[in-house]
């Protein structure tokens, strides 16, 4: 499976997809970020790994099978779009990412992590 965003980045091996349990999260750390890996439902949902409002990092017991729940505020997101649940109105960032010979790959952002948070996570100090 091929997830498409639009951001400029490097790919980066992360992990053997048998690495990875179905129903169970995992984190990576590559190129300054944290990668936190969903596989649920036969597919790989991959996001940047820190929630939006306080940029707290995910953990992989925050996945408790049917969702994705900070650790910091107790924000919810669905662990299939990475919409929020409760409350509604932000998203964690999906990374692009891909499977080639049994390998997990991510696209890693450019920007330093610092940068990034300013640029994709400013809009939800609000929330």
């Amino acid at each position: 499976m091929t997830v498409t965003v639009t951001y400029k980045g490097q790919w980066v091996a992360v992990c053997n997809i048998d690495d990875l349990i179905e129903g169970e999260a995992s984190v990576f750390k590559a190129g300054g970020y944290e990668i936190y890996v969903v596989p649920i439902d036969g597919e790989i949902h991959v996001y940047y790994g820190r929630c939006p409002h306080a940029f707290g990092e995910l953990a992989p017991s925050d996945f408790d099978g049917s969702k994705i729940v900070c650790n910091v505020h107790q924000w919810e997101f669905d662990p299939k779009t990475g919409a929020s649940i409760n409350p509604k109105g932000a998203k964690l960032f999906r990374l692009e990412s891909e499977v080639r010979d049994g390998v997990l790959y991510v696209k890693v952002p450019q920007i330093p992590v610092v940068e990034f948070k300013e640029k994709y996570f400013k809009m939800y100090e609000s929330l």
